[in-house]
């Protein structure tokens, strides 16, 4: 499919209280501005569930990988792909809960970017994409201002970027941050001067360079049979914990 339009989305460019289930879109080009997603570009308190996308997506503000604008939930969903704009997010690109999804592929921003959500709160999420920001970078959130929680979630990708990034979150914001990060995981590749977070308190993380015990299941269509693409993602390391 190729999508050029504001707001824009393969299923559908705006839409509120809506709920997208086991929906797969690939192979696909969205040309946005505002407002832009794989499934919705302008979800006002929509669901997501178990919903894929494998897609080139370009746009300006408020673009992720699955929905774009509006304080939505997502779940069991996965991206895969580029997304190139001002802000923008492997997942959501706009305040959302967000759990048990997954990020691949390469997310570049202007302003800033991360790799599952811009903000709000996420937790069982792993995210293995490319992350570049000109300003503010996060490897699963751009920016904290708006978490309620943030735990569970793995990143193994790289992440780069200019005025504030780190491996879990771009920047916090202090005053607003009412959640502390919980049982989260990075991959420092043996390097000893990473940074996890951009700005903030740091919590309870681990790295996962060093041998450890966990596991994590995330992915798409686990409980469908809609579709024959096989996304559920299994991350298992042994060793540590």
């Amino acid at each position: 499919a190729y999508i050029d339009a504001m707001p824009a989305g393969v299923l559908v460019g705006q839409a509120k209280n809506s709920k997208f289930q086991n929906c797969t879109v690939t192979k696909s080009t969205i040309n946005g501005s505002w407002y832009t997603g794989g499934i919705m570009g302008d979800g006002q308190s929509s669901v997501f569930e178990h919903c894929y996308v494998n897609a080139d997506i370009k746009g300006y503000k408020n673009v992720g990988g699955i929905g774009g604008k509006g304080g939505t939930s997502y779940y069991g969903c996965v991206f895969n792909g580029t997304i190139s704009a001002t802000n923008c997010a492997g997942i959501a690109g706009d305040v959302s809960d967000i759990d048990s999804c997954a990020s691949y592929g390469s997310i570049s921003a202007s302003e800033g970017c991360g790799g599952i959500a811009t903000h709000g709160s996420v937790k069982n999420s792993y995210s293995n994409a490319e992350i570049k920001s000109s300003k503010e970078a996060g490897g699963i959130m751009t920016n904290a201002h708006t978490t309620y929680y943030f735990e569970n979630n793995i990143f193994d990708g790289s992440v780069s970027g200019g005025t504030s990034f780190g491996l879990l979150i771009g920047l916090q914001t202090g005053q607003l941050c009412s959640y502390s990060i919980k049982n989260c995981y990075y991959n420092s590749n043996g390097k000893d001067d990473v940074q996890i977070v951009g700005s903030g308190s740091v919590g309870d993380v681990y790295d996962m360079f060093i041998p450890t015990e966990y596991s994590l299941q995330v992915g798409v269509n686990s409980d469908s049979t809609s579709s024959s693409l096989a996304c559920t993602t299994f991350i298992n390391f042994s060793g540590l914990n």
